[in-house]
């Protein structure tokens, strides 16, 4: 496979990751939420999801989690709840954002709405993180991206697998991509 082939490859993917990510947040994310909210209620306000987390007792206990979540694995049922927590934490915001710049990657818009908190600390909009933690105070941040790219990058390989181009052909371009940078 060629360079423009690659490129033509990767912003297939990237179109299809923006559709993908505007129907997670206009049409499943939020009644997921209130699914895992109503499944966890019982666990009482303070460890019910999204203040608590999911644990695999609460999918056991729940048909519905069970259906929702079959033929997924841990990791990725884990970045489902993630993402879906901070859709439905910053639904408002992340219409706004999009509203003004288009549909991008949860991921990318995630990102987006962290640097405007961190420029505007007044602004008062909930990006999912934290609040009192300082910059380079707590590494499982650092963990989780890692964690999140791991998978988002094992995806992208299985999609340009799916679309006929080999590994040596996907590291050789990213080899190249990064003697460019």
């Amino acid at each position: 496979m060629n360079v423009q082939e690659i490129n033509k490859a990767l912003i297939r993917f990237t179109k299809a990751g923006k559709v993908h990510a505007e129907e997670k947040v206009n049409t499943v994310y939020l009644p997921l939420a209130e699914k895992l909210a109503f499944w966890t209620a019982d666990k009482g306000k303070d460890k019910m999801w999204p203040n608590g987390s999911l644990t695999d007792a609460d999918v056991n206990k729940s048909q519905d989690l069970q259906d929702i979540f079959v033929r997924l694995s841990k990791a990725e049922r884990s970045e489902i709840v993630r993402e879906c927590k901070f859709v439905f934490e910053n639904h408002d915001a992340i219409q706004d954002y999009v509203a003004e710049n288009g549909w991008a990657s949860i991921g990318y818009i995630r990102k987006q709405l962290t640097k405007k908190a961190k420029a505007d600390p007044e602004a008062g909009e909930d990006t999912g993180e934290e609040a009192g933690e300082e910059a380079g105070e707590d590494t499982t941040t650092d963990i989780k991206d890692v964690a999140y790219f791991s998978d988002k990058l094992a995806s992208l390989i299985a999609e340009a697998k799916a679309e006929g181009i080999s590994l040596k052909d996907i590291i050789g371009h990213t080899k190249a991509m990064a003697n460019v940078a």
